[in-house]
């Protein structure tokens, strides 16, 4: 499980990378285009920093899950602690895409399917961590 979710966070880092090369019709098919307009009101260069931020925390992710896994021969810090708080993040992503609708009371098709993917990540997550972690 912790492998499939660590493989999941690879591809969502990669394609918040390949987004670079075209954010406004990354931004648009996602849904955030008009928060990440009134991002570049601030600064030009935000959207396309917050773009790799995010790539980066997924990359995170993936690598934590992979380490939990036994894919990856690393000692990170808390890995424990990270996998179940990673789950946690996940789950409460998928219920807060659920339960609140966008500013102007509408939901989108890719909001509820960004907010279960969120749910299944997260479980991912947990069950793998609990799996991995109880032996």
């Amino acid at each position: 499980m912790l492998k499939l979710a660590g493989y999941i966070n690879l591809l969502i880092s990669a394609a918040h990378f390949a987004a670079l090369f075209s954010l406004e019709n990354a931004f648009r098919l996602t849904g955030v285009a008009p928060q990440m307009a009134r991002a570049g009101e601030v600064w030009s260069g935000l959207p396309a920093t917050l773009t790799v931020i995010v790539a980066v925390v997924f990359a995170v992710f993936g690598i934590y899950a992979l380490t939990a896994a036994g894919s990856i021969d690393l000692r990170l810090p808390l890995l424990k602690t990270g996998i179940y708080a990673i789950g946690a993040l996940y789950v409460l992503r998928g219920v807060a895409g659920l339960v609140f609708p966008y500013p102007d009371g509408n939901y989108d098709l890719f909001q509820v399917l960004f907010a279960l993917a969120a749910l299944g990540i997260g479980g991912l997550y947990l069950a793998g961590g609990f799996v991995t972690f109880s032996k």
